[in-house]
């Protein structure tokens, strides 16, 4: 499309869908002299401000909060936090350290907010003490709930905006190797991209001192800049004419606007708001993720823009109006310079929707698509700055503008990457405020949709948001499934004008014991239910092990949060439950509850010499890729990047053989010896090489082991890829139980607390473990802990003791800039033809199969598959 027949708003998407960086280099070149008719007089880059130990002037966004908190002083509506759960051996000295450092190294971090006398203002402190705390609670009966509360109770207290440091972390220890991590901010220093930027850095920070406590170079690089520049750059750069320009258009964008969304609430709005709210958390199926994706493909909208248009149509439905005001926020960091900062930076803009005269989803679609661009086309004015000069009609009771906040997770995620420990996110429940009377917040995290609604408990109830995020989820099915259904022929979620189940009534089943419908909802039209009794059952199971409801035909089982122990538990189950057969081979082949039904419903029974070779994804004439199974036996890490690959050449997943139920112990095998049988099987499905092998972390030794069996045999080997593997070397050759149980499994006890006991006595100590963790289902028996475990030992014995060697070219795909080990020089250690290292833009680990970072995998490892290996010319390649 020519740029004379796209138009602003064509330029205005395919901006944003640049980074922040190159966003700015375009914009510079496109502004000129003048933006929106109004000579642009300020200055175009923001500079250091010499620091005379004057006050500096607060941000537009700074100065709305300060009043704010003035009205509702120490208020928790405007704190925000993050929490994760390190496992491992986290060294707590050099974490603090880190934070000392983020403190010297970010002034926001040790900021105070004061009025003096005409204008808030910024006071940075020359030092502050780290807000730092830890509670140790690991000799309760119940650390993990507990160590919530007290997060929780962090996140429910305000701060008072005079006295820095407008924060504070706390470390809660729940046993030796379990740690619950948490960092509460006041919103006037921090934003979510600001997150980011803490957790990462962070991570930089406490692995650079736990390798080197003196480095002779800084860690970071110095910043070019600190937030009380940005907050003199924002005011010298919004010159009267350029604050005219946008005015005129927000004035007219929004003229006769209603003041107020009229949502039905559960009770009387209160003369005052008091900022009290909750949260209330749920998922977007996979299969509607999907749906909407291919929506957006097909109607040229974001994904952001038909979620967006969804949740409009609910809150028209809702309240039965049709004009529709809400804010979304945008990052504002309208400089590179400012990407590394920790801030308050983001701003909101305002998006007005007409749904009047009963338009189809489509049409609300393209209608959606131009008012958001039009809004993010005119972003460069603060909110403060908007209200102040729309002057709509103020009250205490709610927000002006819009009451109704909409964001989807569009900002760099950091990652707190600690070595020797694993991080993952927690979500803390509280109940400490909320900014507006809804919001609705939508991640996209590894082919899922997370959504949380935060809302006013002075006028909804729990229940009432429950069912409106049910109601969510139910119209997003309906105009996915049906693009062109009018939206007025969606069902009116209003009390009173829905039907639904009575209480206490019972649902007709079909069989004994089938759950009974787990919602008062009426199925969404995209929600199939289970039809016969196969169904039914494949439905139980997967309900009670992963603790989802409802789940339908048409879920997958890996994409409702399934892996390897919880598809050990689905497999035992569905043979008990049914009398057939199933394998945990036979799961990952099929994954849907219709497909893996149809394959119970057939009588298939599992060969007594099993295949143990997977398709994952059908391809094309090229030679086909092999994934190799981890120590955990797990393929499910390989979905995302068999996608990400396309269709060019077959995708298949090699699965380990000990974990097959109902399958002959084979007793411990050496790696060479499971290596020859992985090899007897993908000459089975590809009888004629070039063979190509790859594997994702620990995996990566598997794929080694197969290539040298293969080339061993005479038989034509390809690329071998790792995908950020270490090779292991701390290992004893023949590991016990005890080292097993706590090296392998996260949510163990330590090595030496397992070590005085006996068999049956540490996996009832490491079950129970799991099921206080959470990474056990709480029904799980000890018999099915104790086959799981069993296959665990036969790989990781099988495992301990190989030394890789293969005399061929291996190519590792590693992290860029990675300064906790030096992966490259570890494999230099072993005989190993030649080594090909390519680096990957992955903030952790865990980013080469899941995330942004996918897609780069997949172009790098294909163009590694379509380059010639070492004296091969490639033929067929």
């Amino acid at each position: 499309m020519s740029e004379a027949t796209s138009g602003p708003s064509d330029r205005a998407e395919r901006l944003a869908a640049l980074s922040p960086r190159a966003r700015e280099l375009v914009l510079r070149r496109m502004r000129g002299p003048a933006r929106d008719g109004a000579a642009a007089t300020g200055p175009a880059d923001p500079r250091p401000v010499p620091r005379t130990g004057a006050p500096l002037p607060a941000s537009f966004s700074q100065e709305r909060l300060w009043l704010l908190d003035r009205l509702r002083p120490d208020s928790a509506a405007y704190v925000v936090s993050t929490a994760g759960r390190l496992r491992g051996d986290l060294d707590v000295d050099r974490l603090r350290a880190g934070l000392a450092d983020l403190t010297a190294r970010h002034e926001i971090l040790r900021t105070s907010l004061a009025w003096t006398g005409d204008r808030t203002a910024q006071i940075v402190h020359d030092s502050v003490t780290v807000p730092w705390e830890m509670t140790d609670l690991s000799a309760v009966s119940d650390p993990r709930a507990d160590a919530e509360r007290i997060l929780a109770a962090d996140v429910e207290r305000g701060f008072d905006l005079t006295a820095a440091p407008l924060w504070r972390a706390r470390l809660v220890r729940m046993g030796p190797r379990d740690h619950l991590f948490g960092v509460a901010m006041h919103h006037t220093i921090t934003d979510a991209w600001s997150v980011g930027v803490l957790l990462s850095e962070l991570g930089r920070l406490y692995t650079a001192s736990r390798r080197d406590p003196a480095p002779e170079r800084p860690v970071l690089p110095p910043l070019p800049l600190q937030y009380g520049d940005f907050a003199v750059w924002q005011r010298e750069r919004l010159t009267d004419d350029l604050v005219a320009g946008l005015t005129g258009f927000w004035k007219e964008e929004l003229a006769g606007a209603p003041e107020l969304l009229a949502l039905p609430t559960d009770r009387p709005r209160p003369q005052v708001r008091s900022g009290r709210g909750a949260r209330h958390d749920f998922e977007v199926p996979g299969d509607l993720l999907r749906a909407a994706r291919e929506l957006s493909g097909s109607t040229d909208v974001t994904l952001f823009m038909a979620l967006l248009a969804a949740f409009v149509t609910v809150l028209s439905r809702w309240s039965g109006e049709t004009d529709v005001v809400v804010g979304t926020p945008v990052a504002g960091r309208h400089h590179p310079d400012l990407e590394g900062l920790i801030g308050f930076f983001v701003n909101s803009v305002v998006v007005r929707t007409d749904l009047s005269g009963g338009p189809s989803f489509r049409r609300l679609l393209h209608h959606v698509r131009r008012q958001s661009l039009r809004a993010f086309e005119h972003q460069d004015l603060p909110f403060e700055k908007l209200v102040e000069h729309l002057a709509p009609t103020r009250d205490t009771a709610y927000n002006p503008l819009f009451q109704v906040n909409f964001g989807f997770g569009n900002v760099p995620r950091g990652h707190l990457d600690l070595p020797g420990t694993v991080a993952e996110p927690v979500a803390v429940p509280s109940g400490a405020g909320a900014k507006f009377d809804l919001s609705l917040y939508l991640n996209e995290d590894r082919g899922r949709l997370a959504g949380t609604f935060e809302y006013a408990t002075d006028i909804f109830d729990a229940a009432t948001i429950e069912r409106l995020a049910g109601y969510l989820v139910e119209v997003l099915a309906a105009v996915t499934a049906d693009p062109d259904l009018p939206i007025a022929h969606l069902p009116d979620p209003r009390p009173g004008q829905r039907p639904g189940t009575p209480s206490g009534s019972t649902p007709e089943t079909g069989d004994p014991g089938e759950p009974p419908a787990p919602s008062l909802w009426p199925a969404s039209p995209g929600f199939v239910e289970p039809r016969d009794r196969w169904e039914r059952y494949v439905a139980q199971v997967w309900s009670e092990v992963l603790g989802v409801t409802p789940i339908g035909a048409h879920d997958e089982f890996f994409e409702l949060g399934g892996s390897s122990m919880p598809g050990m538990l689905v497999v035992d189950r569905l043979c008990r439950l049914t009398g057939r057969s199933v394998t945990l081979h036979d799961l990952y082949a099929t994954r849907t509850v219709e497909a893996l039904a149809d394959w119970i419903r057939s009588g298939e029974t599992i060969s007594p010499d099993p295949q143990f070779v997977v398709e994952l994804q059908p391809g094309g004439p090229r030679a086909p890729l092999f994934f190799l199974h981890a120590v955990l036996g797990e393929l499910y890490h390989y979905f995302e990047l068999a996608r990400a690959l396309g269709t060019g050449r077959a995708l298949y997943g090699v699965q380990n053989d000990g974990f097959f139920h109902g399958g002959a112990d084979p007793g411990v095998l050496t790696m060479e010896q499971m290596a020859d049988r992985y090899a007897e099987e993908v000459r089975r499905v590809h009888p004629e090489g070039p063979y190509h092998l790859c594997g994702f972390s620990g995996a990566g030794r598997f794929a080694l082991a197969v290539a040298d069996r293969l080339h061993a045999a005479g038989d034509r080997v390809g690329t071998v890829a790792l995908l950020d593997t270490a090779p292991l070397t701390d290992a004893p050759p023949a590991p016990d139980r005890a080292f097993i149980l706590a090296g392998w499994l996260l949510f163990s006890p330590p090595e030496d607390e397992l070590r005085g006991l006996d068999p049956r006595a540490q996996l009832q100590r490491v079950l129970e473990a799991g099921k206080r963790a959470g990474d056990l289902p709480p029904d799980v028996e000890p018999a099915e802990f104790e086959s799981f475990c069993r296959r665990l030992e036969l790989n990781a014995r099988a495992i301990s003791p190989y030394r890789p060697s293969y005399p061929g070219t291996v190519t590792l795909l590693t992290q860029r800039d990675r300064t906790d080990r030096d992966l490259p020089a570890e494999w230099a250690r072993f005989p190993i033809g030649g080594l090909k290292v390519e680096e990957i833009d992955a903030g952790s680990h865990m980013e080469f199969v899941y995330g942004p970072a996918v897609a780069e995998v997949a172009r790098r490892l294909e163009a590694c598959l379509d380059e010639p290996a070492h004296g091969d010319p490639g033929a067929d390649r």
